[in-house]
């Protein structure tokens, strides 16, 4: 969180400056509000808004905790985010900073807001506040010098923007604060206009009569906030020429001002449906000429003309009728405001985390599919290899012929390499391993912008462009090793053959010596001899033979068809074995090459999703908690309106058993009477006046609810569903169940209300569920 004091050094100070004393003179005394006993309202005021305020502090302090659990659940998604590779998974992380970094600052700053203000109004139990919003030269500063009699140092001379900080002027029991013009409220100043609005008790809207802009009315919703009461101030500059000249009778005709009035109500009930606004025109400049003024006389007819009397008059009454009511429902309110603002933007976010967490749990499974699919592939490739083999494999079958028969002499490993043609063997090995690494690198590349684009979550992908322990250096086949392997297999085939072969031709030999010589007995004697000296020449031979490889045929072989047959399978044998081995080796370097990066992107994956959803469980508890909050600071509200201002709630003729609210919506309030008498009416009041007043404390609609004797009934379900029109045999009141309603379709729109608020309302302030059934009807009215 920034720091306190860095953060507070930002705020707006707050200067109260006091009417200047003039030299060679009295001070000129500013204009009183012209009521006496407002001093004791002003201290009912303070006395009220002190109780009230300590009523709400346990609410507060339940608010604090819960967004504290909800920023450490942030925090720990943020630490997801901030372990990814600034670089390998630079988009991802941006694409995620939102969620982790920016909502988390949102709702710190919200959070911070929300202390600075408790605490702010905290301070300012003692005074009833009055803030001026208004357009760059509107004559919020001049309205305010004229009042407090200033020097005219705080009016701007056409600058926009002018007035940047706040300024507060005592007056007469009260403080006025003057505010940035409305083009000074940009993005980065939103959060300081809602801390001026929270400690408004009253806000002038100031405009003038030669620029009402719609656009002016759009801002305001931008810095009205909780229940603050408001009044609109008509600057007629076009009067002020005429007044100073002394044609005052001229300065404010009747039927301009009437249009001007009813355009401005118009575009006030745009952007505030039920806010019965008060326009109060006068002329700023001509008041605080009168101020000026040496002359007494002068000094009466320009303030008089200037109408700023009407403007004391409305403040003075509203402090009078309104102010405790006011003071009492302040701390509610804007703790309240807090509550339903910080909400509504994580109920509009938390849906999206949700699908999120979703998409995460469809990505990971489609990242196992990926590197399945990598593995599977490789695979069918490897299939590839068999038929080289299988060539090969038939190959040898002529080439042991062509030994045997003696069509072919030389070195039996050059002609079996041949016949092998190893270097096509190694040169597909290669293209077989580029080809996986380029495969598993696009499907990496493909699936690392699709979680940047369709999850806008966390992952970090083993980036294929640094190999580590798979690189195409460490995937060249290790050539000397299975060389080395099939030339000691052709040597011992070589040596075999050579020891049949010598020992073959020496007993022949030694054979047909010794029967030349020694007859029979002597050629059985020489045979034998022969034999141990083929032997040992067939091992001499092999020895020669050994180290190429060789494999001699004898041309004395009897029985060609054995040794081709040999031969042959010692071939194949050996062919098949370095397949086995290749393929065992090809099958182990795509596992282990594929094996680290699944293993990284499926544990990122789920550490962000464990982060994702205890931000959405820690969020969805945060909301429920701010739900309460509200709904009970709707309460308290509530009931300390109308013990201030209505007499039904202060006799006891009526009580308020429950009430919920959404500001700039609508209230739904649950009474109950002392059974003498129809409580509705007394609500109500005689031609409507006291749900009059609610609204205009609230501006917005205030829907009230008869208590039935007997509990929970369809009619107060009806009662507490409008302004939709449920009908009355289409609820079904089942205990322990809650409540069905069944209603045309075409009213379901309004029985839901914006953002389903209307029902969310109703469920709150009777105290059960609601199931909406909407149905068809057909023009017979039949389903």
């Amino acid at each position: 969180m920034p720091n306190r004091l860095a953060k507070r050094a930002q705020q707006p100070s707050i200067e109260i400056r006091r009417p200047p004393v003039r030299l060679g003179g009295p001070a000129r005394k500013p204009p009183r509000l012209g009521r006496l006993h407002l001093a004791q309202a002003l201290a009912r005021c303070s006395q009220v808004a002190q109780s009230k305020f300590d009523e709400a502090e346990p609410v507060f302090e339940q608010i604090q905790a819960a967004l504290k659990h909800f920023d450490k659940a942030l925090a720990e998604a943020a630490t997801q985010h901030a372990a990814m590779s600034d670089t390998r998974d630079a988009a991802i992380k941006e694409a995620i900073a939102p969620l982790v970094t920016e909502k988390r600052d949102r709702i710190r700053s919200r959070f911070y807001d929300l202390r600075a203000a408790h605490h702010q109004r905290r301070l300012d139990l003692n005074e009833f506040t009055v803030m001026f919003f208004g357009k760059t030269m509107a004559g919020k500063s001049t309205t305010i010098e004229a009042l407090t009699a200033g020097d005219g140092s705080t009016i701007g001379a056409g600058d926009p923007d002018f007035t940047r900080d706040v300024r507060g002027e005592r007056w007469d029991g009260i403080t006025l604060i003057d505010t940035p013009g409305l083009l000074g409220f940009r993005e980065d100043l939103y959060g300081v206009a809602q801390a001026y609005v929270d400690r408004a008790d009253l806000i002038c809207m100031v405009v003038t009569d030669d620029s009402i802009e719609p656009e002016l009315f759009l801002r305001m919703r931008e810095v009205r906030g909780q229940n603050k009461h408001l009044v609109v101030l008509l600057n007629v500059k076009g009067a002020n020429n005429l007044i100073l000249s002394g044609e005052a009778e001229d300065a404010f005709d009747p039927q301009e001002m009437e249009q001007r009035i009813t355009f401005i109500r118009e575009r006030l009930r745009e952007v505030f449906p039920n806010d019965p606004a008060v326009v109060i025109p006068f002329c700023a400049n001509a008041a605080f000429e009168a101020q000026r003024a040496a002359d007494p006389t002068e000094r009466e007819y320009l303030w008089r003309e200037s109408r700023v009397d009407e403007v004391i008059g409305y403040i003075a009454s509203i402090i009078d009728q309104r102010g405790v009511s006011i003071r009492a429902t302040a701390a509610f309110d804007s703790l309240q405001y807090y509550a339903q603002s910080i909400a509504a933007e994580l109920e509009a976010e938390l849906p999206a985390i949700e699908r999120q967490l979703v998409e995460l749990t469809r990505k990971r499974e489609e990242a196992g599919r990926l590197f399945s699919r990598v593995v599977q592939d490789s695979q069918r490739d490897l299939e590839g290899f068999k038929d080289h083999f299988r060539k090969v494999h038939e190959d040898l079958h002529e080439l042991a012929w062509a030994f045997a028969r003696e069509d072919r002499t030389g070195s039996v490993s050059q002609a079996y390499k041949h016949a092998c043609r190893w270097d096509e063997v190694e040169k597909r090995c290669k293209e077989f391993k580029r080809d996986v690494i380029d495969r598993a690198r696009r499907n990496l590349e493909y699936f690392r912008d699709s979680l940047g684009q369709d999850l806008s979550a966390a992952v970090s992908l083993a980036a294929v462009d640094d190999q580590g322990d798979f690189g195409l250096a460490d995937a060249e086949l290790d050539t000397g090793a299975w060389k080395l392997r099939l030339g000691k297999g052709i040597r011992t085939v070589g040596s075999a053959a050579a020891s049949l072969g010598g020992a073959w031709a020496g007993a022949q030999l030694g054979g047909a010596a010794g029967t030349a010589i020694g007859g029979p007995v002597g050629g059985a004697i020489g045979g034998l001899l022969g034999l141990l000296g083929g032997v040992i020449g067939g091992y001499v031979a092999s020895r020669v033979t050994s180290k190429a490889g060789d494999l001699v045929t004898s041309s004395g072989l009897n029985d060609r068809k054995g040794a081709q047959r040999g031969l042959r399978e010692q071939m194949r044998q050996n062919l098949w074995e370095r397949h086995r081995t290749l393929h065992d080796e090809l099958v182990t370097w795509v596992h282990d090459l594929v094996r680290p990066t699944r293993d990284e992107v499926e544990q990122l994956l789920d550490a962000y999703s464990q982060a994702l959803q205890s931000v959405s469980q820690q969020g969805r508890a945060l909301v429920g908690e701010l739900h309460r909050a509200r709904h009970a600071l709707s309460r308290q509200s509530f009931d300390a309106l109308l013990r201030s201002m209505h007499p039904a709630f202060q006799d006891g003729r009526a009580t308020l058993v429950d009430a919920s609210q959404w500001m700039q919506y609508r209230a739904k309030i649950l009474v109950r009477g002392d059974g003498r008498r129809p409580v509705m009416g007394l609500v109500l009041g005689r031609g409507g006046e006291f749900i009059r007043t609610l609204r205009e404390h609230t501006g917005f609609p205030v829907d009230v609810i008869e208590e039935d004797v007997g509990g929970l009934s369809p009619r107060m379900v009806c009662e507490a569903l409008a302004p939709g029109r449920a009908p009355l045999n289409g609820v079904e009141v089942a205990s322990g169940i809650g409540v069905r309603v069944t209603l045309p379709h075409r009213e379901a729109g309004a029985v839901y209300g914006r953002h389903r608020r209307n029902v969310m309302l109703a469920e709150e302030v009777l105290g059960t569920s609601i199931v909406i059934r909407a149905r068809e009807v057909n023009t017979r009215g039949s389903k």
